[in-house]
């Protein structure tokens, strides 16, 4: 089955969709994200507008659904203009195996060719998947931060990467 998603900058007119999403996001992998959907729910529509306005952030769209994001942040003093992080990478689990995860990273990718020297991430330890996809992209390891955040009584430990562009 040959799944074309449409990947596009959102931008503030998304804010509701980018929202919901992000909601959404929090509640069905509560354990990949820094924020819990509790404290996300306290930020106000200006907060996100903020953040599709101040960041790079891709959506993919499946029949005019959106259905995956992923945000650069790019770095905001004189000395880290060169480089910016992924944050809030996210498909929904109905989309998961149709390469929608790819496509945004791939247009992320081609977006910031030229622009930016380095891009980091980090993900959760358990995200094989994800960590696999990165690598796809010539992302690579360069360490493992042990217990950053604490969900309940439980602590994650986060898989540090970078590209260098």
């Amino acid at each position: 089955m040959g799944f074309s998603p449409l990947i596009r900058v959102l931008s503030a007119n998304d804010v509701a969709e980018y929202q919901q999403l992000r909601f959404e996001a929090l509640r069905s992998d509560p354990d990949a994200f820094g924020l819990t959907y509790e404290e996300e729910h306290t930020k106000s529509e200006q907060e996100f507008i903020t953040i599709l306005t101040d960041s790079l952030v891709l959506g993919a769209y499946l029949n005019n659904e959106l259905v995956g994001m992923i945000r650069f942040q790019r770095g905001t003093e004189y000395k880290n203009l060169h480089k910016g992080t992924i944050w809030g990478f996210y498909v929904k689990p109905d989309c998961r195996g149709l390469k929608i995860g790819e496509k945004l990273i791939e247009k992320l990718v081609v977006l910031l060719e030229g622009n930016v020297k380095q891009v980091s991430l980090a993900v959760i330890e358990e995200n094989v998947s994800a960590i696999n996809l990165y690598k796809k992209f010539g992302f690579e390891i360069y360490g493992t931060e042990p217990m950053p955040l604490k969900n309940d009584s439980t602590y994650v430990n986060m898989v540090l990467m970078y590209l260098i562009m």
